[in-house]
């Protein structure tokens, strides 16, 4: 079955599932970040948008608004999974949960400001957006699939 675009709020979801199957949580900051790292790692493997929501390159970093107005009434607490949206994680098929599975056993177990620092490095899709004179720039996808390729390809050529 061929990847697929998801809801925004279904791969938060499947983020806070994962967390709470390890016994760990997420605060909005780590679910924003994990959020963002998926779409990019998705983007770059599969050429598709992991979701259709829009991305802004925000003071700390990428942003989708939405995922951050639904969760930032948590402040630095951890995101409840048992109460975050009214809709489950039904809209992720296997591949999806997957995916999302493999990018949190390899980002899960980093503290917010560590995935926020990530996604500030020189050259991300992000440090070539963000103007503190421009609130809420979106970030082109474009930039983000190109980003991200260019790791895969870089990760591909040292593992030859």
């Amino acid at each position: 079955m061929p990847p697929k675009t998801y809801p925004l709020f279904a791969v938060a979801s499947e983020f806070l599932r994962v967390s709470s199957k390890s016994n760990k949580s997420l605060t909005p900051l780590q679910l924003m970040k994990l959020s963002y790292i998926s779409f990019g790692w998705y983007a770059a493997n599969h050429n598709k948008d992991m979701f259709s929501e829009r991305i802004e390159a925000w003071r700390l970093g990428p942003v989708m608004p939405a995922l951050y107005y639904e969760t930032k009434h948590y402040g630095r607490n951890p995101v409840p999974y048992s109460s975050f949206f009214s809709i489950s994680n039904e809209g992720i098929d296997e591949f999806g949960k997957g995916f999302i599975k493999s990018v949190y056993d390899q980002y899960g177990h980093f503290d917010g400001l560590y995935l926020s620092r990530l996604c500030h490095q020189e050259g991300s899709p992000w440090e070539q957006v963000y103007d503190p004179d421009i609130p809420w720039r979106e970030i082109p996808k474009q930039i983000i699939y190109s980003y991200y390729k260019g790791k895969l390809d870089e990760y591909n050529s040292k593992m030859g």
